[in-house]
């Protein structure tokens, strides 16, 4: 079978080595088309990248592809002579390995292929602890002390001062992958144990007080705020809940779950919540009833028919399948 090689799409040069330094072996590619060029080598049997240094594209080494190919060979020239002559404290046999050098090398090594929201999220988180406790604190050296003190330094913000450590122990995993480490600290019973929170999340409850005074305001906001607003009272719950921001209980709201036919136990129609759904800790269905002013606001969508997702009579009832959109 023929071996398929990379995107052809991609633009590279690549086997450049200098006689002077056979050891160290250089690809100059493209990760994505038009996009920055990368060196790439192998270290430690693993594949590295690194960003060239200014930032230059394919197109900006010349106009025509021999040109293109004799500049990218000459960058990875000048990118060998100073792998193989530059001087690194950090790197040197009995040097600990510090946070500040640990997150230059994560910045450089470790973020290949990640998203730019998710590079610029863990490098904030990390370095908000380097900052806190300093660059030149040996990753080796971390202990409870220092795991307690950033939380402290945090406080208010409990949460997230536990995901910030959370995010430098996925970086420390990342530098024992790369043998730069032999432990993850943070990983050890003590600090685990230091980085425990019994945070518990404190939702918003309803209370009468609170539905009166978003009523008051309701009426200088588009109609479907009083709608969710009626149902979530209703429902008992949270209006952000009925407007889709996670399991999202309106959006998934169907004609056919409301029902306009009244009863002594549902004088005005009831809905189906969560119908056909598999029970969890979560969520269940069940049915409750709606209050005067839903059923008459739904009665009215169902009458007049709103986009192509809503076109369900009234008469449907709990048959109609579009969105109460």
């Amino acid at each position: 079978m023929e071996r398929k090689k990379g995107n052809p799409s991609l633009r590279s040069v690549t086997r450049i080595r200098d006689p002077r330094h056979p050891g160290i072996l250089i690809r100059v590619t493209e990760l994505k088309r038009d996009g920055p060029l990368f060196a790439a080598r192998q270290v430690n049997g693993k594949p590295r990248y690194q960003k060239l240094a200014p930032e230059v594209t394919w197109v900006s080494l010349g106009n025509t592809e021999k040109e293109r190919r004799t500049e990218a060979e000459a960058l990875a020239l000048d990118l060998i002579e100073r792998i193989a002559t530059e001087s690194d404290e950090e790197d040197e046999p009995g040097a600990p390995l510090t946070l500040g050098g640990l997150i230059t090398r994560y910045e450089t090594d470790g973020l290949h292929g990640r998203t730019e929201r998710y590079r610029n999220g863990m490098l904030t988180s990390v370095k908000r602890v380097r900052d806190v406790l300093g660059p030149d604190l040996a990753v080796r050296d971390l202990k409870p002390s220092h795991v307690q003190r950033y939380l402290a330094h945090r406080t208010g913000v409990l949460v997230a001062g536990h995901r910030d450590l959370v995010s430098l122990s996925i970086v420390i995993n990342w530098a024992c992958g790369e043998k730069l480490l032999d432990v993850n600290p943070l990983s050890t019973k003590p600090l685990l144990k230091a980085m425990h929170s019994d945070h518990k999340p404190r939702r918003v409850v309803a209370t009468p007080e609170r539905y009166e005074k978003l009523k008051t305001v309701a009426g200088k906001l588009p109609p479907a705020f009083g709608v969710l607003l009626d149902l979530a009272w209703a429902a008992g719950h949270r209006v952000s809940a009925m407007l889709g921001s996670r399991d999202g209980e309106f959006a998934g709201l169907r004609w056919r779950d409301v029902s306009f036919k009244q009863t002594e136990e549902y004088p005005f129609g009831s809905i189906v919540w969560y119908r056909d759904v598999k029970a969890d800790h979560k969520k269940h269905e069940h049915t409750l009833p709606m209050n005067q002013q839903a059923s008459a606001t739904l009665l009215r969508r169902a009458e007049k028919g709103m986009g192509d997702r809503a076109q369900a009579s009234p008469a449907e009832g709990r048959d109609g399948g579009g969105r109460v959109d």
